[in-house]
């Protein structure tokens, strides 16, 4: 995937001209074989975006974005750590609520997404310029985010070393190695973003399955 991120409105909300009423934010996870279109594969099924294709059903006054960057720890890597990533979120998100700064936001975010997210509004308590996208926060639904760590590291370090090996010279990657350090960056951000629990509605969903990537079973990325 390039390496550049956007922000992009997969459905506006706007119903008889009238305004979105709510924002759902999507954020991917890791991208470990380097797949183009992660942003949307992440929530995709049978062809089917539901983010696009079902929750405006629900939801018609949602503005639904999705949060696209590069989380690819094989191909085209860059030295970009988490912190990174949430400020780029950050960034996009304030200028694209402009004019609704106090509109409700909720985060749908899968994996290494959720670790953007929560930075992100780690960030934004202590930066008056993104203030109001954490006070506009309303909740979260975590799908497989390695709040504790979880096997995520051993999922990139699979593709990664499978990869540097077929092809010498590739550069370490930073998001890699900020997750791969005894478990002190989640431990540290769970620790920065405890204090804001209480502030959002929480879903967190966990995997049953193993998962096989490259003819190998790695097992439960994360587990309960």
């Amino acid at each position: 995937m390039a390496s550049s991120a956007y922000l992009k409105v997969i459905n506006p909300g706007e119903i008889d001209s009238g305004p979105p009423e709510i924002d759902i934010v999507a954020v991917h996870g890791l991208n470990p074989l380097g797949d183009d279109n992660h942003p949307e594969n992440t929530w995709t099924a049978d062809k089917k975006l539901w983010l696009r294709d079902f929750l405006p059903t629900k939801l018609p006054r949602a503005r639904v974005m999705l949060f696209g960057y590069n989380a690819n720890v094989a191909f085209n890597p860059v030295d970009l750590r988490v912190r990174d990533h949430a400020m780029k979120l950050l960034e996009f998100l304030h200028l694209q609520r402009d004019e609704a700064a106090h509109r409700p936001i909720i985060f749908v975010c899968h994996s290494l997404g959720g670790l953007v997210i929560k930075r992100a509004l780690v960030i934004a308590q202590t930066t008056k310029e993104y203030s109001d996208l954490k006070n506009a926060t309303y909740g979260i639904v975590f799908f497989g985010t390695p709040h504790r760590g979880g096997n995520l590291v051993a999922l990139g370090k699979l593709v990664s070393w499978t990869i540097r090996h077929a092809t010498p010279g590739k550069a370490k990657n930073q998001l890699l190695d900020a997750l791969e350090k005894d478990g002190f960056f989640t431990d540290e951000l769970r620790e920065d973003f405890r204090q804001q629990l209480e502030d959002y509605h929480l879903i967190s969903y966990f995997e049953e399955d193993n998962t096989r990537l490259m003819g190998k079973d790695i097992g439960k990325i994360v587990e309960r």
